[in-house]
């Protein structure tokens, strides 16, 4: 068994969860800023329409007489598969999901194969080659956080259509459901 390849593997480990740790911090952020200008964008939409408008924690609701428009918020530090951000709409008895995500960009997944290695050494090596290609896809979105816009998906609950419309803001999303 190599030494130094064993110690450059500990040592990438290292560096891929203070990378990750910083890419999950940063994700956060912005999941509350958007949280936050979601909230105030279903106040204003609903309150400009007549409706009453209250919160309880991380639930909205918007009423007027027997209609219900409900909100609900996940904790912003939620992990979900291929979005930033996963949210419950419900009008009256119709169940949505707001997703957020970068604008113009639907999840997919990516697989990437590696010859099945022979010896611990290749083992090893596997290993580090993963732990290079990871880090450098989570400096990449280190990077990119800043600067991609996201954006809000609107889905029907429980139709796995990854072609649903998006919107640069929940004020838009919320005029084209609405119109």
């Amino acid at each position: 068994m190599n030494l130094s390849k064993l110690k450059e593997l500990e040592d990438l480990k290292a560096e891929l969860g203070s990378l990750s740790n910083k890419r999950g911090t940063l994700i956060q952020d912005k999941v509350s800023e958007c949280i936050a200008n979601a909230r105030e964008d279903f106040k204003k939409f609903f309150s400009s329409k007549g409706f009453s408008v209250y919160s309880t924690g991380e639930h909205l609701v918007a009423k007027y007489k027997s209609f219900t428009v409900n909100l609900d918020f996940p904790k912003p530090d939620e992990g979900f598969i291929g979005y930033y951000s996963v949210w419950d709409l419900k009008v009256n008895d119709e169940k949505y999901l707001v997703v957020l995500n970068d604008l113009g960009k639907y999840p997919r997944f990516k697989a990437t194969t590696y010859p099945t290695p022979k010896t611990e050494d290749e083992k090893i090596q596997v290993e580090i080659n993963q732990i290079k290609q990871r880090i450098k896809d989570i400096e990449k979105d280190i990077e990119e956080i800043g600067q991609k816009p996201w954006g809000y998906g609107l889905r029907k609950e429980m139709i796995k259509d990854f072609n649903y419309p998006q919107y640069e803001t929940f004020a838009s999303l919320l005029e084209n459901l609405f119109n």
